[in-house]
């Protein structure tokens, strides 16, 4: 496509200015918009999990019972993948094709999502129409 285009432009009389580096700065600046990514852990309910505790908002399922608590989720994702926030981890885990390893069914409401990060790990819980960040309810 570059050279065409430069070649149509000359053709069109359009005057062309070579610059020095400006590949570096188009590599750079294609790098800077590839996706990021990292290890990321997806966590559903179990089909056995209480009734009242499935598919509630997060400040309700808070307010009722403390939180998700981690013994009625289940682990079906553990992988490394391409995204640069949790939108894009939605329409990865909810696309006809999901990654491999993923043996749970399409992300929605009451997942949760672990985002392994350098500073440690993040949990958001999928709620309606946005991702809370939580933690496990704790066991006394």
């Amino acid at each position: 496509m570059g050279c065409n285009t430069g070649k149509e432009l000359t053709l069109a009389g359009v005057p062309i200015r070579w610059m020095d580096g400006i590949a570096g700065v188009l590599k750079n600046e294609l790098e800077n918009r590839k996706k990021k990514g990292g290890r990321v852990r997806v966590y559903q309910l179990m089909s056995g999990a209480p009734p009242e505790r499935k598919f509630l908002p997060y400040q309700q399922l808070e307010e009722r019972f403390g939180g998700a608590d981690r013994l009625d989720y289940h682990l079906i994702f553990d992988g490394a993948v391409e995204y640069d926030g949790l939108n894009d981890l939605y329409e990865l885990f909810t696309a006809d094709n999901l990654p491999d390893g993923y043996i749970g069914r399409r992300l929605s409401m009451s997942d949760v999502i672990e985002l392994h990060l350098e500073a440690g790990s993040s949990l958001y819980y999928v709620d309606a129409e946005e991702y809370t960040q939580m933690r496990w309810k704790e066991h006394q």
